[in-house]
């Protein structure tokens, strides 16, 4: 198993500890999918749902010539989908806040894994569904910081 997929379970891991249960606003760690559904329909959509997805996998700015350990960034995109009665904007809103307190995101040195250097947010936007109804949307881009290494093949 490579890095960068440790680093994706252990996201979907910190991602399914969000539940009222565990003291966070929304139950969206109830059903968190590794991949791009082809659509979210609202009559399908469960109260929550997050689905993580990675953008780009590539070399770091930071490197240190070597052929045998490579610094990478990961750019992983994690949407978040909550049905509301109430308020869909207030919805979009906690369910951000969520996101962002599983993967230790308001901390300076934010970190919600042993596998990664550290993590940053590059984005984040909140909406409804496009038909205006009670689907809050939130889209949040974070990127990951590792270090790989490599066999040599010579």
């Amino acid at each position: 198993m490579t890095k960068g997929e440790t680093i994706l379970g252990e996201l979907v891991e910190a991602l399914e500890v969000i539940q009222v249960a565990n003291e966070y606003h929304t139950d969206a760690g109830l059903d968190v999918t590794l991949g791009r559904p082809s659509n979210v329909e609202e009559h399908r959509l469960p109260d929550a749902l997050l689905v993580v997805a990675p953008q780009s996998d590539g070399p770091a700015n930071e490197t240190d010539g070597s052929h045998i350990t490579g610094s990478h960034q990961m750019t992983i995109g994690i949407d978040g989908y909550v049905r509301s009665e109430e308020g869909p904007e207030l919805a979009a809103l906690r369910l951000l806040h969520d996101i962002r307190q599983a993967l230790g995101l308001f901390w300076p040195r934010a970190q919600f894994t042993a596998s990664a250097r550290k993590i940053e947010q590059s984005a984040a936007q909140i909406g409804t569904a496009e038909d205006g109804g009670r689907v809050s949307v939130v889209s949040l881009t974070v990127s990951v910081f590792y270090i790989e290494n490599y066999r040599s093949v010579l």
